[in-house]
């Protein structure tokens, strides 16, 4: 009985990787949300950029993006309950997003000139960022261009909020 209490806590048990993983999404918490309240969106998303280009080539890759993605899923998994209903709930509507329509399909609908790597413009090409914070500027329906981001989501952009003009 013994051997198969210790069996299941090892299987329920982060492994090694997960870990790392959950410590490099802390990071991110810990750095970029706080500058993201209060700066202007621009500098948001620059340190966003910053942290998911891991080899720091100005560009993100599929497998840069992929990462970012497993790792949000370990922290979820690990610290998704330290969240607030309204934080959780947003969070795992992009997740679900993303997951629905597929990392690689929406990577190449942003990869504009099809080069395998995703430039800050690229990235933010339906979204006009300036000095507001970033929360200002998604909530501004005149911040975002709705008919290119419904286009990339297809038919899951049922999901999006109309606009109010």
């Amino acid at each position: 009985m013994l051997r198969l209490a210790l069996l299941l806590c090892l299987l329920a048990a982060p492994s090694l990787a997960d870990e790392a993983a959950i410590a490099r999404f802390d990071g991110f918490v810990g750095a970029v949300p706080p500058l993201c309240a209060t700066a202007a969106s621009t500098r948001c998303v620059e340190a966003a950029f910053a942290w998911a280009d891991a080899d720091a080539d100005d560009g993100l890759t599929l497998d840069e993006l992929e990462r970012v993605r497993a790792d949000l899923g370990h922290w979820l998994d690990a610290r998704g309950a330290t969240l607030s209903p309204t934080e959780a709930g947003y969070t795992r509507l992009g997740v679900w997003l993303v997951d629905s329509i597929g990392l690689e399909p929406l990577f190449r609908s942003y990869d504009a000139d099809g080069d395998g790597r995703l430039t800050r413009t690229e990235l933010t090409a339906d979204l006009t960022l300036d000095a507001r914070p970033l929360a200002d500027v998604v909530l501004d329906p005149q911040a975002i261009d709705w008919p290119a981001l419904r286009a990339r989501l297809g038919a899951l952009s049922a999901v999006l909020p109309t606009p109010v003009p």
